[in-house]
Formats: C-alpha cells, sequence, structure tokens
C-alpha cells in the first residue's frame, strides 16, 4: 500500500511510542484520513512476526478490513466472538472504531487482551457517556488534522446551510429539506428515529431508508444501489454515521440534534470524501448544531481524558451567517455579501457584543482620574456589604476601566 505523507509518519509515531514502552496506542484519523489503510499497514506488519487479531462491531467494517488484510489476520465482529466464546491468541490487537471499546461486555474482551499490543482506531475518540479512553490506551497519536486533509485534497471543503441559533426541533421537515437544498445530489438523512427515517424516505423519490432492522441482504442492496447513483437518497438513524464509505456522498442533513461533537463529526464525514465531480460537499443542519459543535472541517485537539475533542482556538464557534439563504461562514466574505445568494452579511450577534464592550471599555479608559477613583471606591464598597472578596472589585474595574485600579486602595 503506497502511503500519504501523513499516513507514514503517523505509523512512525506509533512506533516510536511502542519503542518508549507505551502497549496500547489510540490512533485518530479524521473521516477520510483513511484510518483502516493505516491499521492494516500495522497489521500487515504486525502479522510477519506473530497473530494479529482485527475486532469490529459491524460486519460492514470487517469486510473493509479484510480487503485490505493478508489472510493470515484473523478479523471478527466483537459480538461474534462475545457469543461464541472463542477468544483467538493474539499478540497484536487492532480495535476498529475504537471509541466502543468500553461499552458494556466489550470493555471484558479488551480485558482478555490486556497482555496484547492493542491499537485503537477512530475519527471521534469521545463517547457520549463521558467514559474517557485513557482507561483503555495509554498512547495517542493524530494523524492529520482537517486543515491538512483539505490542503492534500483529500477531503473537500463543506458549506453548511443551517438556522440562526441551535434549535431542539427541526427548521424543516427532513424531506423538505432535501428537496429544497440537496439538488441532485447524492445525500444522506440522519433522523433520531426509525420512524422518521422511513416516513422521510418514503416522502422522496429515488430513496430508500437502512435501519438496524433492515435485512442484511436488503442494506447491502440500497448501499450498492446509491453507490450507482440509482439511488438519491439513503436515510438512517445510526447506521449510517460510522464505517459508511461511499464517496458519491456529497450531502449530508442532519434532521436530528448531536449533543456531541463525536456524533457531529461521524455524520457530517460522510460527505467529506472527495470523488470525480465532487469540489465541495454540503451539511444542510437542521438543528443548528454548528453553533455548538463548529464547521466540520474545523481543526480540532484531541485527548484521551476529559473533553476528548475540542475546537482548536475559541471554545465556542463564530458563525457568520446570510439570514436571507441560511449559508454559514467561519469568517466574514471580504464585501460582506453572501457567496451564494448575494444578501449582506450581518456582524453575528456575539461578535457584536463584544465589540461594543471594547468600544465602552476604550471610552471609559480615557476617564478622568478622580471619577475612576469614585468608581473603585464604590465597587470595594459593594463587595464589603456583600461580603465578596477584594478580587470582586478588582475584576469589576478591570472590566470597566481595561486597567488594574490604583494599587493597593481599598478605601471606601
Amino acid at each position: 500500500m503506497i502511503l500519504r505523507p501523513y499516513q507514514a509518519r503517523c505509523i512512525e509515531a506509533a512506533r516510536g511510542l511502542y519503542r518508549d514502552g507505551k502497549r496500547s496506542l489510540c490512533i485518530v484519523a479524521p473521516c477520510g484520513a483513511g484510518k483502516t489503510i493505516l491499521g492494516a499497514t500495522i497489521a500487515s506488519s504486525a502479522a510477519k512476526r506473530g497473530a494479529v487479531l482485527w475486532l469490529a462491531h459491524r460486519h460492514e467494517l470487517c469486510d473493509q478490513a479484510r480487503a485490505k488484510l493478508p489472510p493470515s489476520v484473523r478479523v471478527a465482529t466483537i459480538q461474534g466472538l462475545l457469543a461464541s466464546g472463542d477468544r483467538p491468541p493474539a499478540t497484536v490487537v487492532v480495535y476498529d472504531e475504537a471509541h466502543h471499546l468500553l461499552a458494556g461486555v466489550w470493555r471484558g474482551l479488551a480485558d482478555h487482551y490486556r497482555d496484547a499490543l492493542r491499537i485503537g482506531l477512530t475519527a471521534t475518540p469521545e463517547r457520549a457517556d463521558g467514559q474517557p479512553l485513557g482507561d483503555v490506551f495509554d498512547g495517542l497519536v493524530v494523524a492529520a488534522s482537517y486543515s491538512e486533509l483539505l490542503a492534500g485534497g483529500w477531503i473537500v471543503p463543506c458549506d453548511v446551510i443551517a438556522p440562526a441559533s441551535r434549535k431542539s426541533s427541526l427548521a424543516l421537515p427532513a424531506a423538505e429539506a432535501v428537496r429544497a437544498y440537496a439538488g441532485d445530489r447524492q445525500v444522506i438523512v440522519f433522523c433520531s428515529t426509525v420512524q422518521e427515517a422511513r416516513d422521510c424516505a418514503a416522502a422522496l423519490p429515488l430513496a430508500e431508508c437502512v435501519d438496524g432492522g433492515t435485512p442484511g441482504e436488503i442494506r447491502l442492496d440500497r448501499v450498492t444501489a446509491f453507490r450507482a447513483g440509482q439511488i438519491r437518497a439513503l436515510s438512517s438513524v445510526f447506521c449510517l454515521s460510522e464505517g459508511f464509505d461511499a464517496p458519491e456522498t456529497a450531502a449530508c442533513v442532519l434532521a436530528r440534534g448531536t449533543g456531541h461533537a463525536s456524533t457531529y463529526l461521524q455524520m457530517a464525514g460522510r460527505a467529506l470524501r472527495p470523488a470525480p465531480g465532487k469540489t465541495r460537499a454540503l451539511l444542510v443542519d437542521l438543528c443548528g448544531s454548528v453553533h455548538e459543535h463548529g464547521f466540520p472541517t474545523d481543526d480540532r485537539d484531541y485527548s484521551l481524558t476529559g473533553k476528548a475533542i475540542r475546537r482548536r482556538g475559541d471554545s465556542k464557534p463564530t458563525v457568520w451567517q446570510c439570514k436571507t439563504c441560511g449559508r454559514c461562514y467561519a469568517a466574514a466574505p471580504a464585501d460582506r455579501n453572501c457567496p451564494a445568494c448575494g444578501a449582506r452579511i450581518l456582524e453575528p450577534k456575539k461578535l457584536t457584543i463584544a465589540r461594543r464592550r471594547l468600544e465602552r471599555r476604550d471610552r471609559n479608559a480615557s476617564a478622568p482620574p478622580d471619577a475612576k477613583m469614585r468608581a473603585w471606591h464604590e465597587f470595594v464598597a459593594q463587595a464589603r456589604a456583600r461580603r465578596y472578596k477584594m478580587g470582586w472589585a478588582y475584576f469589576r474595574f478591570l472590566a470597566r476601566f481595561g486597567h488594574a485600579p490604583p494599587r493597593g486602595d481599598t478605601s471606601a
């Protein structure tokens, strides 16, 4: 397999950590970075020296792995081993979609292979229940940033259409959103419930639903038809959010909220892979998750403890939005006009508030010294009356005037 530069760098970094004594590594590869290629390269090399076991939680993931692995690597589903009681010997174990490893009885399987070298593969090292992957893995390697993947053409830029703020209900019915925005794109719709997914498919032409109750052969037929362009839309809840590799997907509709960045990134990531004739992806975010999690291609920082996925830079994203067509931008267009519809884009409310605060502080900074002293004494008196520490008065003064209060003066 010919590796991309960042893939070769990632594998060398992983080997370095093993040489330093780490026994269990989590490799984070954002959607489109080729995590199966990364794992298969490591597994194929390890298979020359010992028994390698590759585990995943879905048959589709196992099929993808088998296509890239030598026959000597045993590939199995976690559920299959748990049901059969089989525990094949292994000196190296690869866990695909490793963030699932802490779930219930699956953790027992990980404990069984605790003496083996372990490799976890995931795009999102964060779980909805908050359990840290650091309980299983002792090292972390990030394959690439989104900006590196974009620069190399390994993923495509993503346009976002969303309501003006985070919403608990859909801005539009899912099928209506597909008709309004997807055009002739191949589109995946993620819904909150199976019934909603089925209703969405029933309301659209050339659309099918894939859910947990869809028989395996029918699921395969529908996915194959989607990849061939015979079906234009697939609806689902979670079945297509992980390990579903269809670069033909050019649009994704989130007809549901996403409380965790991991869910948001997995779903939006289905549309990011490049394909012939595809230069951009489209995310139609009907609950405004972009206001919480940022844009799908924002760079992220990862960890094995605490909040495992963080946007790089601001804790909350700044979203410039056209109120006419709903297009969202990470930065203001040069002329402040929406490139999609030409309407004027207003400054985001949070930036407007921050700018006004700075302007007010700048005006206050030029206030006469006696006015500043009066204000300081007022803050000190309020702090004493409320039994606050003097730090409260200090920071109130700093916020108003942009500099520290008179040093040592706490008289009132």
